[in-house]
């Protein structure tokens, strides 16, 4: 189930998804172990940009939350954030955005990090280790990308609700699977340093780093 948090008014209901409360969406969340996490932003870079939105999704519950952040100020959810562990890809960059903002999560698994160590860069040039790959890879699923590009534009319309949702259903997954190949390969502490490390390279790229 989807739903959306926004304080924007809709002059009809949605049968794509359901709008619901600040409240609501903290009640869903509230005894979530696991969340998997995403978010759209205007731009790359965190020291002059905003987010535009943030997702939310558990396997367990079936659900995907989608925040305004137009309109939701997300240090609202700090607690969620800091106090469960996030699935994310690429999360160095997410990171960086809620640093802006005072939220600073510690307990955090990299899927795009981890299948990184898996394959070790071999063969280089061949494997993508974007969400898109790894999701056709491991799950056989077809995550479609294509609207990504035009958010900044298009705004939190239908469909950029829909693909925002999508992006947050399946990391659980992803991640099971590649912690059986862990215990396989017998590299598990080392996907748990490489994703506690994440943080830290993270932080150190928003503050950088004085030269002389």
């Amino acid at each position: 189930m989807i739903y959306l948090v926004t304080l924007e008014q809709k002059l009809f209901e949605n049968p794509e998804y359901k709008t619901i409360s600040v409240e609501e969406s903290l009640q869903l969340m509230k005894d979530c172990k696991i969340l998997q996490y995403d978010s759209e932003t205007t731009g790359r870079d965190a020291r002059i940009c905003n987010i535009l939105c943030v997702q939310f999704g558990n396997k367990e519950k079936d659900f995907q939350i989608v925040v305004d952040c137009t309109t939701i100020d997300i240090t609202i959810y700090k607690d969620i954030l800091e106090g469960t562990l996030l699935i994310g890809q690429n999360l160095k960059f997410d990171l960086q955005f809620l640093y802006n903002h005072g939220i600073v999560p510690r307990n955090v698994y990299d899927t795009m990090i981890v299948e990184q160590l898996l394959y070790l860069g071999y063969p280089a040039g061949i494997i993508s280790f974007s969400l898109a790959a790894i999701a056709q890879r491991r799950l056989g699923i077809d995550i479609d990308k294509s609207i990504r590009g035009q958010i900044i534009w298009r705004g939190l319309d239908t469909q950029v609700i829909i693909y925002a949702a999508n992006d947050v259903k399946w990391r659980e997954d992803i991640m099971w699977s590649q912690v059986a190949d862990c215990k396989k390969k017998d590299c598990l502490k080392g996907a748990k340093l490489e994703c506690d490390f994440v943080p830290v390279i993270s932080y150190l790229e928003w503050c950088g780093i004085k030269l002389d």
